[in-house]
């Protein structure tokens, strides 16, 4: 479960992840292994860190498997509060079920009846179910629309092909559908009039997007919404005082008092009415108990360099914190304010200020399973009101790579490139990684060299050219890449922490070029920077025990009873631990943790030939020879296939006996070439 305390308090991670920064990433990219063996890496510590999204994200306070979210509210740097949320949303609930424009308990349209008819509308509506099984829903609402054309009495079609284009941010399409199913449920339909909220705001038709607002049911996705969009169609009618009032709510809760503030600053200057909302971005950050998020300083700054006298700009860098003064983005904006370049504030509309909210509940929506489908309607919304907002590009973008729509993906980080020159390298390092998907990994390495060259002060993209190089097999190249990143974070002050994973994937690249002791040094540089990550301290102990080094398999045993201790249901981590205990001819010990590895992963070749090595050395042969038979039905690699099936020829001590021979005579050939070596050495000499 995911709990708000897990939440980074201070300027927001994902503003953090954004700006190329040592810690832009959390996640682990391209392949990384496990004791060699590649995985798909985990993208937790980067869920949790995004999820506190900038100024103003939302999100609930768990989104856990079979609920959708829960109470509270929480915001970038802020963890911001309660607002009424129905209790609907605190039930375990199927979301596939639900409306893909997410009025909570709204279910989703399904269809009641067959389709009749023709051939072809049997086969649209199929390929229709197909395209979004696989949550394209861009392709369904495409094969869907004809079907609609065709069948208009069929309502329960009409509200799928809506929520789909609505999905899509296609609200010109989604309006005339929004309208008919608005008629049909006598005004109760929520999705439809979000849409039409939504399509009369962008057209500047206030006084109707105002009376959808208020029309907006206190529940579900509206009890969140419905004071935002109040504001903003207020605003939008000149009436500043009843925008202000409509965030009223937000500001007086003191978990979301820096949002609302910053909220109200932004209505203040679409009014035109600046100096007051210089006066409230001083006074929020003034009065402000614990740092401001980085979405709140950045829209300051620019507020007060495009308002602001030269002392009040000098007012304003004096009360900034020195967490804020340290970020990517705060940094540039304090070097243009002082050099007196003009700066300039996003956000004038009404329109403008919709998609900075709905970017940011998106943002937070979109890093949880259950809630991408909100997240990807929400973003859509966005850039309906505002093409150019770069944020919602992002977001829109990630859910499509998520999902393997990385042509999608691509047009959206393209469109970010273009439009926003402050997010481009985000832009270009997300578009990598759907280049790489796709199989065009040398279009991939080419823009990761150009980002690489643009911004020699980043590392980030050299490390993912490293990962992708390694994930090639083109090792020597992996090793220099990862070598180039570390020398940047050198220049720049020394490694840190956050950095313990270069290092353990540099590790890796040199130990798949079975350049060991250049390997090991980069393992335990890692541990030296972050001693307790289980991944580390498993590699390295399990190729330790693997290796045959001895003298280390008591050194071995600690680490990974240490990282057994913070990942027990690690398959890997636990046969490691079984492992050691085993050369340590600890056999009895050994077995139940490797029938407990056995148990968390089934289907793995090389935990199931180990349990049955186990086995074998507890006097349980029958078994033994069980486990190497289902290992073999795992197609292990050859090596290992080739000594399983030895073992069942001839059982495992013979085997050992057999390697322990082969191993002697080596080491005696090895110690005669090197006296032979030392003659020949010497009778030069002597000569």
């Amino acid at each position: 479960m995911l709990k708000l305390s897990t939440l980074w308090h201070g300027p927001a991670a994902k503003d953090r992840l954004r700006q190329g920064g040592g810690t832009e990433r959390l996640a682990f990219w391209g392949s990384v292994e496990l004791r060699g063996r590649a995985t798909k890496a985990s993208q937790g510590v980067a869920s949790v860190a995004l999820l506190a999204a900038a100024f103003g994200g939302l999100v609930s306070g768990a989104l856990v498997s079979g609920a959708l979210v829960s109470g509270a509210l929480v915001s970038g740097a802020l963890v911001f509060g309660a607002l009424p949320v129905s209790k609907a949303w605190s039930q375990t609930l199927d979301p596939t079920q639900y409306r893909l424009n997410s009025d909570i308990e709204q279910p989703l349209p399904q269809v009641a009846e067959p389709i009749a008819g023709s051939a072809s509308d049997v086969g649209a509506y199929l390929g229709v179910m197909l395209a979004r099984d696989a949550r394209d829903l861009r392709k369904a609402s495409a094969l869907l629309g004809p079907l609609v054309e065709r069948n208009p009495e069929r309502l329960d079609l009409v509200a799928l092909l809506h929520d789909m284009l609505a999905a899509e941010g296609q609200y010109d399409q989604a309006a005339p559908l929004a309208r008919r199913l608005l008629e049909q449920s006598d005004g109760e339909d929520e999705d439809a009039r979000r849409t039409l909220y939504y399509v009369t705001l962008a057209n500047g038709d206030y006084d109707q997007a105002l009376e959808h607002a208020q029309a907006w049911q206190d529940r579900g996705l509206g009890s969140i919404m419905r004071p935002f969009a109040l504001a903003w169609a207020q605003a939008g009618k000149g009436d500043l005082a009843a925008a202000l009032e409509a965030l009223v709510p937000v500001i007086e809760e003191d978990n979301t008092s820096d949002f609302g503030t910053s909220l109200s600053a932004v209505a203040m200057w679409i009014a035109g009415d600046r100096d007051a909302a210089l006066d409230r971005y001083m006074t929020s950050i003034t009065e402000a108990n614990r740092s401001v998020s980085l979405r709140h300083a950045q829209l300051a700054l620019l507020a007060y360099g495009e308002a602001a006298t030269p002392e009040q700009q000098e007012a304003l860098l004096a009360v900034l914190d020195d967490e804020l003064r340290e970020q990517r983005l705060i940094k540039r904006l304090i070097e243009q304010m002082t050099a007196d370049e003009p700066l300039t504030f996003p956000i004038t509309t009404p329109q403008q200020a919709a998609a900075e909210v709905l970017e940011n509940v998106a943002t937070s929506f979109s890093q949880d399973e259950l809630g991408s489908e909100l997240a990807l309607s929400l973003a859509g919304a966005a850039l309906y009101l505002n093409p150019d907002n770069a944020d919602a590009l992002l977001v829109r973008g990630e859910i499509y790579a998520d999902r393997g729509l990385h042509r999608y993906a691509i047009e959206d980080y393209s469109k970010v490139s273009q439009t926003d020159a402050n997010k481009a390298y985000t832009a270009d390092y997300d578009r990598a990684q759907s280049l790489r998907d796709l199989g065009q990994i040398d279009e991939a390495l080419a823009l990761l060299e150009a980002l690489a060259q643009r911004d020699p002060d980043r590392w980030v993209s050299l490390e993912l050219m490293a990962d992708f190089l390694r994930s090639e097999k083109r090792l020597e190249e992996a090793v220099a890449a990862y070598g180039r990143a570390v020398e940047r974070i050198e220049a720049a002050g020394g490694p840190a922490p956050q950095h313990w994973r270069l290092y353990y994937a540099w590790g890796i690249a040199y130990d798949q070029m079975d350049l060991w002791p250049e390997a090991e040094a980069r393992f335990l540089k890692s541990l030296e920077l972050d001693p307790d990550q289980p991944n580390v301290l498993n590699y390295l102990a399990y190729s330790w025990v693997d290796r045959g080094f001895e003298d280390k398999f008591s050194d071995a045993l600690i680490k990974l009873e240490k990282a057994v201790d913070a990942r027990p249901n690690s398959g890997f981590i636990v046969d490691s631990l079984a492992w050691v205990l085993f050369k340590l001819n600890r056999f009895e010990e050994a077995l139940g943790h490797m029938e407990r590895a056995v148990e968390l992963m089934p289907a793995d070749p090389v935990l199931n030939d180990h349990l049955g090595d186990v086995y074998w050395k507890n006097n349980r042969k029958e078994e033994a020879v069980f486990q190497w038979k289902r290992a073999l039905s795992f197609e292990p690699a050859d090596k290992d296939r080739d000594r399983i099936l030895k073992k069942l020829e001839i059982g495992l001590d013979r085997v050992e006996a057999a390697e322990a021979r082969a191993a002697e005579q080596a080491a005696d050939s090895a110690n005669a070439d090197s006296e032979n070596n030392a003659v020949d050495e010497g009778a030069n000499g002597g000569s």
